[in-house]
């Protein structure tokens, strides 16, 4: 709308001074013509038609009639009346510039509270998506297998089986009773929500404290147990196609009972104030024809 009227406003200054152009330049004519009449000069038919035809529209408005001098300034009126129409319209070119002036000034005062508006909605938008990237992501799994290599006659046969439910619903317990997570069961592996990146190390702590319990747990069994886990930044709204199946690759890769981390969560946890855990790069892995950058957090 306001590039519309800009180019209206433009338009009328562009007529206004093509108009006062041509109303000077008739004045001027006129007079030349009045010049060359009282010279009894004639100008070419095709010419003289156009001032005959001011003539008559002037003498239709006024005639001026002098007794006393025998002359017929009719063409001078008119030419003199051009002159001040033409006066006349530098009021009105000085007042549509004027008004141009007035509605830019609206303009460039609402894009400013635009812009100011724009900025706050923006640092809104930050806020919440720096919320949003506060929270993180863990899959984990866990496996036990049976130590054929030191397999004791005495011990009584387990059935591995109920012992991964079992471990996997203790830790899944574990996480939900010191943190506030949310929990969604995969096909492969169980899938945490953590609402603050700041709480990763703790929960870290968590991870290896279990581990280690539960590998001293299971010793005398002779069975070997295995967490798997594997972290990285997104939160429970995100599409889960977006970052699932780089968590399933890492535990696919994952080396028992340590944390695998995917690059943005390690670029995210070099910005912690406190980073207790070492970042160790393991390497590039390809999944759906893209190269993830695949890396472990140990004490």
């Amino acid at each position: 709308m306001y590039k519309l009227v800009k180019f209206a406003i433009s338009s009328v200054i562009t007529s206004l001074r093509f108009t006062q152009f041509c109303l000077m330049l008739m004045a001027l004519l006129t007079m030349i013509d009045f010049i060359l009449t009282l010279m009894t000069i004639e100008l070419p038919s095709f010419i003289q038609i156009v001032f005959d035809y001011i003539y008559t529209i002037q003498s239709l408005i006024y005639k001026p009639n002098l007794s006393i001098i025998p002359v017929d300034f009719t063409l001078v009126v008119a030419a003199i009346e051009m002159l001040i129409l033409a006066g006349l319209m530098v009021y009105v070119h000085n007042f549509v510039i004027e008004f141009e002036q007035v509605l830019d000034k609206v303009q460039k005062d609402s894009n400013r509270r635009f812009e100011q508006k724009f900025n706050k909605q923006l640092e809104k938008n930050a806020v919440k998506i720096e919320a949003l990237n506060k929270q993180f992501a863990l899959l984990y799994d866990v496996e036990i297998e049976k130590n054929y290599d030191k397999y004791a006659y005495e011990n009584k046969p387990i059935d591995t089986n109920i012992k991964i439910v079992e471990y996997r619903s203790l830790f899944r317990t574990t996480m939900t009773q010191n943190f506030k997570v949310v929990s969604q069961q995969l096909t492969n592996g169980t899938l945490l929500f953590f609402e603050n990146i700041n709480d990763c190390n703790e929960v870290f702590n968590k991870i290896y404290e279990f581990s280690k319990l539960a590998q001293q747990t299971l010793k005398p069994l002779n069975v070997k147990f295995k967490l798997k886990t594997a972290v990285c930044i997104a939160n429970k709204n995100d599409s889960k196609e977006n970052f699932v199946p780089k968590l399933k690759k890492l535990l696919n890769i994952a080396q028992p009972n340590k944390i695998m981390a995917l690059g943005d969560f390690k670029n995210k946890y070099t910005t912690l104030k406190e980073q207790p855990y070492k970042i160790n790069g393991i390497g590039e892995y390809s999944i759906n024809n893209e190269t993830i950058d695949v890396y472990t957090l140990e004490p």
